[in-house]
């Protein structure tokens, strides 16, 4: 809906403050100032005492979960769906008082009076806003379907219907029959779309969206999907309230975990991981923005108590000296798009809105919509680049930001800020130089069929989209993930890639390779840990020779509280490019422990006038969204042993006596204990891998459905009963992608990196000429190449299979 709004000019600018203030009012009164105060169960007469607490939980085992837990039969859900359509207009009446259409005006006028519009840039751009009339009408299908389970909830019908006797305490009646109804009525299915016929030759090649990767549900993974729970969301509500005690208190103070749990690293106490480098940090990054990128409502949220709803601030305490002292009294955090389901006053809990492609297709690097993905390519089939217009040459870089309307760290015209495939380019130095990477090496290869092919641009562009779309799915599998998951991790879930011609056979199209909530929420943020106060920039010579502690590199680091600042790329004087790769290359990242440097704890910088903890936000995060606690995924998920019950049982768990002294300190019980704090706390599995248990199972569980649920994965065998006969790479192509490694891409495409580790994300003293590292032999992918008929029969003989293997391992 457009209002047309009107430019707030001087002369009128009164008037209009005073309307805006007076209705803001107005609905403040209605809506309350957030969703949990605003829950309709919360009823002045239903007092609850102490007592009635602890006889709640201690029941916990005769009620809920023999209730709650039972199916509810066929017909019974029947009944129940008749008396949820039967209340379902009137409370879309109260709905649409509780969210009316005058929302998106004010959201608007909000906007427009921000002190700090733009605070969020470095995290979020346009293409994740979502427009508020979409925002508004996901809100009021909320607030309808929660009117419409607390009124069939109160009926002696319904009641005796899910059997739930009537002297159950009035509470704990209403919960249970909420979660009941819940079972019964289910979100409507994403629908279906018109895939492309099978039979034409762009089935070959993915869709720019993800649409049709699968071919019998078109929108698994697809870009503007809802992300995917693999445990019940726990809101306060049932519905979309976030996250509170088991107790119904609420949570502790996000801020104060932050500082009594994980403590602070001011005084650079947290060691160096003992295997991993900092490029290990920036690829994992780099991978989280090819697949979760979560929507974000267009909201202001700059005040504490705010009047909008769906503003989930953390507030700084008093004694928070760190960020007092500097007039930073809240960190502001909107919380993430509802996902607007197809059925109008849809019941069932919020989810949220994936606006990219879940799969691991590069689409970091090409984009999640046709608009984007034309605006990065060039017309003969390259991706668009940029070359320095002063000062030392400089190789390619990516292409400069030109839209006015989003900000940019750098103020030098000269210097502007980066686009990409994701919007978040700019966030650190390391990720814009992982971005500058990609890009070139898909012109390395385009210009390489350009020369070699007599092929059109579109097909360069999209032959050359599917090979780079292979390495980072290669690259992830073959030397990230055995880093961060044990051995047994990895052959548990079958996550080990196969050598030399040997295919795949395990594409499943029931799976839906889409994100989790947990994933995406909490566990992939394990890599927070990893980050360092600086990154290093390294002359060839340091980087080449081990130096003395003493000694220092030719280039000032780069701090990380310097975020987003592109001017360090281009800095080709102080090595440009290749003196970060280089830092990132031979430093080691920070150990994953729990502790995380001052930079993103104490000096997060997002965007003009913001100054904010990143842990803290990212454990409110996970509130706001519904993920349970880190008991539920490790003891019901997860399934691990021993079991988690009590604040005593994280000993035998590993977690250390003064982790969990601290978690006492703030939680009421462990229970309570939010996944990403009790996740990051966990030693490293004692088996293998830098994780720990609880996140290794949620980390697996997500990259075996990447694999598994993509018809497009660069193993797939050709099967024309799974639709995989086009997307199939031939076995001559698959052992050429098998040489890939990361060190050789940074090779071919830096401009002064003449040797250099063999696995780059991992430690090692040991260099290698990059002309003696495995080569890609591009000429199997063209036309005119025929690959044995042996191989393409059979695949090579036993003893050959190895050799697919590139031996790199150290």
């Amino acid at each position: 809906m457009d209002f047309g709004l009107p430019k707030l000019s001087s002369d009128n600018m009164v008037g209009h403050f005073l309307c805006a203030l007076l209705l803001i009012l107005v609905l403040g009164f209605e809506q309350g100032s957030s969703s949990v105060l605003n829950d309709p169960d919360r009823l002045e007469e239903d007092t609850y005492t102490t007592a009635d607490v602890a006889d709640d939980l201690a029941e916990l085992n005769d009620l809920e979960v023999e209730q709650v837990q039972d199916s509810v039969s066929a017909d019974v859900c029947k009944e129940i769906k008749d008396e949820f359509k039967a209340v379902q207009k009137k409370s879309m009446a109260e709905a649409k008082k509780e969210k009316p259409d005058s929302m998106i005006f004010w959201r608007q006028v909000e906007v427009r009076r921000s002190l700090r519009r733009s605070f969020q840039i470095l995290q979020h751009g346009k293409r994740s806003k979502v427009d508020n009339s979409i925002a508004v009408r996901a809100l009021r299908n909320e607030a309808c379907a929660k009117h419409a389970i607390q009124d069939i909830c109160e009926t002696t019908k319904v009641l005796d219907l899910l059997n739930i006797p009537l002297n159950t305490r009035k509470r704990r009646r209403r919960r249970i029959c909420k979660r009941k109804v819940l079972k019964c009525l289910e979100h409507e299915p994403l629908g279906n779309i018109k895939c492309p016929n099978k039979s034409e030759e762009k089935a070959r090649f993915r869709t720019i969206d993800g649409t049709c990767n699968n071919v019998n549900q078109p929108l698994f993974g697809a870009a503007g999907t809802p992300f995917i729970r693999v445990q019940p969301a726990d809101y306060a509500d049932e519905i979309s309230a976030p996250r509170v005690a088991e107790n119904e208190d609420q949570l502790p103070n996000a801020r104060n975990v932050s500082r009594f749990v994980h403590g602070s690293n001011a005084n650079r106490q947290n060691p160096n991981s003992p295997r991993l480098t900092h490029l290990a940090m920036n690829w994992g990054q780099f991978l989280d923005h090819d697949f979760t990128l979560a929507g974000e409502q267009h909201v202001i949220c700059e005040t504490v108590p705010s009047n909008e709803s769906e503003c989930f601030n953390v507030e700084v305490p008093a004694d928070d000296d760190v960020f007092q002292s500097r007039g930073v009294t809240f960190f502001e955090l909107i919380r993430d798009a509802p996902f607007e389901f197809k059925l109008e006053c849809s019941p069932g809990p919020r989810e949220h809105i994936n606006t990219i492609t879940a799969f691991l297709d590069a689409s970091n690097v090409y984009g999640s919509d046709e608009e984007e993905a034309e605006h990065l390519r060039a017309p003969d089939g390259t991706m668009r680049i940029m070359t320095a217009r002063h000062g030392c040459p400089l190789g390619d870089l990516l292409p400069a930001q030109t839209d006015p309307e989003i900000p940019c760290v750098s103020k030098d015209p000269n210097r502007p800020c980066f686009v990409a495939g994701d919007e978040r380019t700019n966030e650190n130095q390391g990720l814009m130089s992982m971005h500058t990477l990609f890009v070139r090496e898909h012109n390395r290869i385009a210009t390489f069929f350009d020369e070699n092919t007599e092929w059109e641009a579109e097909q360069i562009y999209q032959e050359t989209r599917r090979i780079v779309g292979a390495e980072l799915q290669f690259i992830t599998y073959k030397e990230d993930l055995p880093l961060l998951l044990s051995p047994k991790t990895i052959r548990d879930n079958n996550l080990a890639l196969l050598k030399g011609t040997r295919y795949f056979n395990g594409y499943n199209p029931n799976v839906n390779a889409q994100m989790s909530q947990a994933f995406s929420a909490a566990a992939y943020r394990f890599g927070h840990s990893l980050v360092q106060e600086e990154f290093l920039r390294l002359s060839q010579h340091s980087f080449e020779h081990k130096c003395n502690n003493d000694s220092k590199s030719e280039f000032y680091p780069i701090p990380v509280k310097d975020f987003g600042n592109p001017t360090y790329l281009y800095d080709k004087c102080n090595g440009g490019v290749d003196s970060i790769f280089r830092g990132l290359v031979k430093s080691p990242a920070a150990k994953i422990d729990g502790l995380f440097s001052k930079s993103i704890q104490e000096n997060l910088f997002r965007g003009p006038g913001d100054l904010s903890d990143l842990i803290s936000l990212n454990i409110q995060r996970g509130r706001e969204r519904g993920v349970p606690s880190y008991t539920t995924y490790r003891n019901k998920f997860c399934k691990i042993t021993p079991i988690v019950n009590s604040f005593e049982d994280l000993k035998e768990a590993g977690i250390t006596q003064k982790d969990i002294d601290n978690l006492k300190s703030q939680y009421q019980s462990v229970n309570d204990v939010d996944l990403f704090v009790g996740g990051m706390l966990e030693p490293a599995d004692s088996e293998g891998g830098a994780l720990g248990k609880t996140f290794q199972c949620l980390l697996a569980d997500q990259f075996k459905r990447l694999r598994e649920g993509d018809r497009f994965w660069h193993e797939n065998a050709p099967n024309p009963i799974k639709n995989t006969d086009k997307t199939a790479f031939t076995r001559c192509q698959l052992r050429e992608i098998r040489k890939v490694t990361l060190a050789k891409i940074i090779c071919d495409n830096a401009e002064n990196i003449p040797s250099i580790p063999r696995r780059v994300l991992q430690q090692s003293k040991t260099f290698v000429d990059c002309n003696k590292l495995p080569i890609m032999n591009l000429d199997v992918f063209t036309p005119n190449f025929r690959c044995p008929w042996h191989v393409r029969a059979w695949g090579d003989s036993p003893d050959l299979e190895d050799e697919g293997d590139d031996g790199l391992t150290e």
